[in-house]
């Protein structure tokens, strides 16, 4: 669950630092940065559920991944949408192209979140113009 939470600080609208301690005896502690969390999907954590097979006390639980890719999903969305409302389309590109990296190792949802199927819809996902627009006078991207 740190790992979520240096995502969650990593999509934050303001900057938000975190401060990484490594263990109770750990002599050290960082800061962590964009790069570190770019490679640190938290579908890739240590879950406890997974540790204990999902069985706590003789009981099948269920794993935390399913959940957490609901809560990962919907921040992404909720950044991406945030971007393109306050203009900052740049960081909502930069947020959809990393999606599937934000969310690797946990399970997959539905095919609503699957990444575009072709070029047409890649561009319009990113609102970009195709090659054919510009030809035609438009600007290379819309904001909108």
């Amino acid at each position: 669950w740190c790992r979520a939470e240096a995502f969650c600080a990593h999509l934050a609208r303001r900057a938000v630092r975190i401060m990484t301690v490594t263990g109770p005896t750990a002599p050290t502690s960082f800061l962590m940065s964009t790069l570190v969390v770019n490679n640190h999907s938290p579908g890739h954590g240590d879950f406890s559920c997974c540790q204990s097979g999902h069985e706590l006390n003789g009981r099948r639980i269920p794993c935390d991944k399913v959940y957490l890719r609901g809560v990962m999903t919907s921040l992404v969305t909720a950044c991406v949408e945030h971007a393109w409302r306050t203009g900052e389309a740049d960081r909502a590109r930069y947020i959809l192209c990393s999606s599937e990296k934000y969310l690797a190792g946990l399970p997959a949802a539905h095919d609503a979140e699957a990444a575009p199927a072709d070029l047409d819809s890649f561009r319009a996902a990113l609102r970009l113009h195709s090659p054919a627009d510009r030809r035609r006078g438009s600007a290379c991207c819309s904001p909108r």
